[in-house]
């Protein structure tokens, strides 16, 4: 690199970075000073900081009998102009460019406390600045530089993605909103079929990552809507028995038949193959109407061992926690007994029902498996609950309701 070997003033030019050509020149008076921008070309450091600090270095040498210096900034024509704007804003450019034998030079100003706090403000504002988004950042780093309208159009693509992904994070792992079109937990919670006065709330989805639901709870749980079949498995009972694809197993208030007793989750038709004996005869009745008989059990747990193939889908429900697994549940005169002793309380003070026709769990002391719960609307007389379709696996627990936020009357924390 090389160094002038004159200097001004009695400036040394050892005291200059060494990537620098500075000093004084043949041809420039002894008041100029030189900064080349080649070394900038040739540098991975910022240009702007390089040569700030040496603007800043520049202007502490000014002659001792206040003669104005006027550094010159000078770089190869070759090398983009525009590039230079953050430079010439914090060095105070005086306005002259010129171009001579290929080099452009611009007369500054030396710098002084005002374009230093400039400096600081322009620094503030940059950080500040608007980044390219991450996908063009990845397409320039690949070596391809799109368009206007391309950046733009990338940029809206990578927003909705960024949002989706955060919307589907935050509904499977925090919170849910929920509305109510039926008023099985009225006056708790109001329900309303067209949803213009349903209560609408968010579920609180983490709480239950940190601790079991418990009775009195209210939660919020997947339940099946309908069980429709696929096609089943080839030279299967089911295929031999007869049965198509899109045959309703269940249906919300419709239930399968299996041995004359309705069922209408797929906990329930399973625990019940299972707890067949061996060589029981198995026959259902979909909730279509259509009866088929798959033979003698032998070995099979579940009804798609015997060959059905089925699509569960489900939706939300909310309904008041009343025993977890390995309690004994039974409602008697209106009342709840859990383990043979009454509920007793603000959450249970309603009237439950027993005595309605398809009730089939809790008329009579009910043992809720491990891992299930029991649950029951707090409007007994008008609630499809657990007295009809059995019990809630844990897998379908989805999480308790923390903030009503329609209608407008009542909203608040629940």
């Amino acid at each position: 690199m090389r160094r002038s070997s004159r200097s001004t003033q009695g400036a040394s030019a050892d005291v200059l970075p060494t990537r620098f050509l500075a000093g004084s020149r043949n041809s420039l008076q002894q008041s100029q000073f030189v900064l080349s921008f080649r070394p900038f070309l040739e540098s991975k450091r910022h240009p702007t900081k390089v040569g700030w600090r040496c603007l800043t270095y520049l202007g502490k040498r000014v002659p001792r009998d206040g003669a104005r210096c006027h550094p010159v900034v000078i770089c190869h024509r070759e090398f983009v102009p525009s590039r230079l704007h953050k430079l010439i804003l914090i060095s105070r450019i005086s306005g002259c460019r010129t171009e001579d034998d290929g080099w452009w030079r611009w007369h500054t100003m030396s710098p002084s406390i005002e374009s230093m706090q400039e400096d600081t403000m322009w620094r503030k504002r940059e950080k500040k600045a608007k980044k390219p988004a991450v996908i063009l950042r990845i397409a320039k780093h690949y070596g391809w530089t799109p368009g206007r309208i391309v950046s733009e159009i990338l940029e809206w693509a990578e927003v909705i993605l960024v949002a989706g992904t955060m919307a589907v994070l935050i509904m499977t792992f925090i919170t849910v909103r929920m509305h109510v079109p039926t008023d099985s937990m009225f006056p708790t919670i109001n329900g309303d079929r067209s949803l213009l006065k349903a209560d609408s709330f968010f579920v609180d989805r983490v709480t239950y990552y940190f601790r079991n639901p418990k009775p009195g709870d209210i939660v919020v749980f997947r339940h099946e809507q309908y069980i429709r079949t696929k096609a089943p498995v080839a030279d299967s009972a089911a295929e031999l028995a007869g049965m198509v694809a899109g045959e309703i197993v269940t249906a919300e208030q419709v239930p399968a038949y299996l041995g004359g007793r309705a069922m209408f989750t797929e906990v329930a038709i399973n625990s019940y193959i299972a707890a067949l004996p061996e060589g029981a005869p198995v026959s259902l009745r979909t909730a279509q109407g259509n009866s088929y008989d798959l033979g003698l059990k032998t070995s099979e747990q579940t009804l798609e061992e015997f060959g059905i193939r089925w699509k569960v889908k489900k939706i939300m429900y909310v309904k008041r926690l009343i025993a977890v697994g390995g309690q004994t549940v039974q409602i008697r005169g209106g009342d709840i007994y859990v383990d043979g002793e009454k509920l007793e309380g603000e959450r249970f003070d309603h009237y439950y029902y027993s005595d309605g026709l398809g009730y089939q769990y809790g008329v009579e002391p009910t043992l809720v498996p491990e891992g299930h719960y029991f649950m029951l609307g707090d409007n007994s007389a008008n609630s499809a609950d657990s007295r009809y379709w059995g019990f809630v696996p844990q897998r379908d627990i989805v999480g308790v309701p923390y903030l009503r936020v329609w209608p407008l009357s009542r909203i608040g924390v629940m």
